[in-house]
C-alpha cells in the first residue's frame, strides 16, 4: 500500500521514490479480509472477466501454444534507456498532460450531486448493496472530469 499511497518502497532500510503513475493488477479472486480490502479500494477502473466457456477452451489453447511461440521473439520490455521492445499506447508526459489539462475542466455542481446520489443509490437500493469509499469516489469524479 506504501507504493500507491505514497510512492515509495521500503527495502530494509533503504526507502526508494517510486516515480508510479499507473498500475494495472491481475487477480483469480476478489479479496476477503480487511487489508486486501483496502488494496482492492485503491484499484477504480476494474474488469471482471469470467472463465471460458467449454465451448471456446480448445480454440483458447491452440491461441496460448501460438501466442508462447511468438513471444518468445519479443525482447525486454523498454525502459528508461531508450530501448522499445513494446509501444505504450499512453506515455507518463502525456498522462501528466492530460490530468493537468483536465483540471482545467470545470465539472458541474449538478453533475456533482448525480455522482453523490448514484454513491447513496448503490449502498441503499443496488442488489446487491455496493460500497463507494470515498477515495474510489474521489478517484471517479477526476476520472469523470
Amino acid at each position: 500500500l506504501m507504493i500507491l499511497n505514497d510512492r515509495f518502497f521500503d527495502n530494509g532500510e533503504l526507502r526508494t521514490r517510486v516515480p508510479l503513475w499507473c498500475v494495472v493488477a491481475a487477480s483469480n479472486e476478489l479479496p476477503d479480509t480487511d487489508e486486501l480490502d483496502a488494496l482492492y479500494d485503491r484499484f477504480l477502473l476494474r474488469r471482471c472477466v469470467r472463465r471460458i466457456s467449454a465451448e471456446a477452451i480448445t480454440s483458447f489453447l491452440r491461441m496460448a501454444l501460438d501466442k508462447e511461440e511468438e513471444s518468445e521473439e519479443v525482447g525486454p520490455i523498454s525502459d528508461d534507456s531508450g530501448g522499445t521492445a513494446a509501444s505504450a499506447l499512453l506515455s507518463a508526459a502525456s498522462s501528466a498532460e492530460l490530468r493537468a489539462r483536465a483540471r482545467d475542466v470545470e465539472f458541474p455542481e449538478a453533475l456533482l450531486r448525480v455522482v453523490s446520489e448514484l454513491r447513496e443509490y448503490l449502498a441503499e437500493e443496488a442488489e446487491p448493496p455496493y460500497i463507494v469509499s470515498d477515495r474510489r469516489l474521489g478517484k471517479a469524479v477526476r476520472l469523470i472530469r
